[in-house]
């Protein structure tokens, strides 16, 4: 995986929200311990495309996040490949 080609953090950058990609769909979701990628929601790519409206899925991630009962921090925040994987 080569960043910000299969995968790259969503602004707001203090949300630590991420999006993965493959060829024909998008997943969102947060890096919870380094390679641990827990997924909420995703779209086709094809829907995406026409809006590129990704604030409601980073909404939805934060709010999944913060309803449960986890040790902070919730998420990884760092930034490259050397922090995730």
């Amino acid at each position: 995986m080569a960043y910000s080609v299969h995968y790259r953090k969503l602004e707001p950058v203090g949300s630590h929200v991420w999006e993965l990609k493959t060829v024909d769909v998008r997943l969102f979701g947060w890096f919870c311990k380094k390679g641990h990628f827990v997924v909420v929601c995703g779209s086709l790519k094809n829907k995406l495309r026409k809006n590129k409206n990704y604030a409601p899925f980073i909404a939805k991630v934060i709010a999944f996040r913060k309803a449960l009962d986890l040790d902070e921090p919730k998420a990884i925040t760092g930034t490259n490949h050397n922090d995730i994987f």
